[in-house]
């Protein structure tokens, strides 16, 4: 994948009058004419809000349709955000008239996901099929462009919605296993070891990283190694293991570098600059905050940036960027969409001043810290916050755990599925939807330390009866 940065001292102005951009403009020309040869192609627009991006897309449009290419485009919307698949209806609203050309399973999977037709909800996975089949089809008659802005607004990914990310990785494992797909079953057993290590679930977060260097190394698939060392990396930091936490982040891409072919390394940056520092390795935190400044990774979206700045400010804090451009970065509108990269950046910034003696600033980063992880349910980072929030003198009061920890309605929910009880049989007693009960039991298993819906008996053992 291929990506633009427009350069943010340039104004942006409309599409016909590009003032200094030749050579976006002239990569958006190679880009179109490798569509009109018929060859798959992706690009990437990133840069801060105002620097043209959108003045791009409207050239790349504009080029696409002279081409004879066929165009579809959607835009984000902050307001449209939690709407299922409302992006996914204003891409694909002009071709719909090709749905009866799919196959009936594809074509009522959008039906039922684009509130065309009424059904049950369709799985992730085969709405997903079901859009490429028909845009495969559209593409029979010409070639394809889709162009979607704003991007951020359609992903949710990484939004602090845990339980339900853990559902569709559920679902998804599932439908690779009915159809023999092994390979893609990764990705999908990383988010779900990755939420295990963030909620403190040891064995399964290790267990999985075991798996995959079992099945990467004799088939030396490099990227399933790097998913290896991102659960352990995640695993350990959560633990107070700095040591453990930069072998495994420093395996995936050295100190001071970013290897080419190893896209991992992005999302392992911060546990690198945050476990070098712990580990009195200062030069190798500044060279790869260095090397990310190098790389501009800055510009690649906003919370990129976040990480970068928070990187600059706990490794070279007199000669890096300025503390108060960080303060604004972190309450700056949005980025409560990374609600865990955002705690982890307020857990290290928070502890980095707490070190430097600024105690009341320290105290602010770390509540709000120890806060969000309690939300996600995040225990060991919920532990090392309140840790730091001790060592500034504040009395941190023990969370509840295990029953008393639990609402009314999440008791009643794990004594029933206890007793034996379906999550449909359980939906029918307390006139609630078998999705709803599915969410309060995944919140209730990390509350009662458990991770296993057969756990729940033994949890609940000495627990009257409602």
């Amino acid at each position: 994948m291929d990506w633009i940065s427009p350069r943010p001292n340039e104004v942006a102005t409309g599409p016909t009058e590009l003032i200094g951009r030749e050579p976006e403009i002239q990569q958006l020309r190679l880009f179109v004419s490798r569509i009109t040869q018929g060859a798959g192609q992706v690009l990437l627009l990133s840069g801060d809000p105002g620097v043209g991006k959108t003045s791009l897309l409207d050239l790349a449009a504009a080029i696409a349709t002279d081409s004879g290419i066929r165009l579809l485009r959607a835009t984000g919307s902050q307001f449209e955000a939690d709407i299922s698949f409302a992006a996914l209806h204003q891409l694909l609203r002009p071709c719909l008239v090709e749905l009866p050309h799919l196959s009936p399973l594809a074509a009522r999977a959008l039906n039922v996901a684009l509130c065309l037709g009424e059904g049950p909800p369709p799985p992730q996975l085969l709405v997903a099929t079901a859009v490429l089949e028909l845009l495969q089809q559209v593409a029979k008659e010409q070639p394809l462009l889709l162009i979607v802005d704003d991007l951020p607004w359609l992903d949710r990914a990484s939004t602090g919605r845990w339980d339900e990310a853990q559902r569709l990785v559920d679902e998804g494992l599932q439908l690779c296993d009915t159809h023999g797909y092994g390979l893609l079953t990764w990705p999908g057993r990383l988010t779900a070891a990755l939420l295990a290590a963030a909620r403190g679930d040891l064995a399964k977060a290790t267990d999985t990283a075991t798996d995959m260097d079992a099945w990467a190394t004799p088939r030396r698939a490099g990227i399933i190694g790097a998913y290896a060392s991102h659960i352990r990396g995640l695993t350990a930091l959560g633990q107070g293991d700095f040591e453990t936490a930069f072998g495994n982040a420093a395996a995936i891409s050295p100190p001071g570098v970013f290897a080419p072919y190893a896209p991992h390394a992005l999302w392992v940056f911060l546990d690198l600059v945050e476990a070098a520092i712990h580990t009195g390795r200062r030069a190798e935190a500044a060279a790869h905050v260095a090397a990310a400044r190098d790389g501009r990774l800055d510009r690649l979206s906003p919370r990129l940036r976040l990480i970068v700045l928070a990187g600059e400010a706990i490794t070279e804090p007199r000669t890096g960027t300025d503390p108060q451009t960080l303060e604004q970065m972190i309450t700056e509108p949005g980025h409560d969409r990374w609600p865990f990269d955002l705690a982890r950046i307020q857990l290290s910034y928070g502890s980095h001043l707490r070190r430097s003696k600024r105690t009341t600033d320290a105290r602010r980063h770390l509540a709000a810290a120890a806060e969000t992880f309690r939300r996600l349910g995040a225990t060991p980072w919920a532990a090392r916050a309140d840790r730091e929030l001790r060592a500034t003198g504040v009395t941190v009061a023990a969370a509840a755990t295990g029953l008393a920890s639990l609402t009314p309605q999440q008791r009643q929910i794990a004594l029933l599925a206890a007793a034996g009880h379906t999550n449909k049989e359980i939906a029918a007693r307390l006139f609630l939807s078998p999705r709803t009960v599915s969410t309060h039991l995944y919140q209730v298993f990390p509350k009662l330390g458990i991770t296993s819906r057969a756990a729940l008996r033994d949890a609940l053992a000495d627990t009257p009866p409602d």
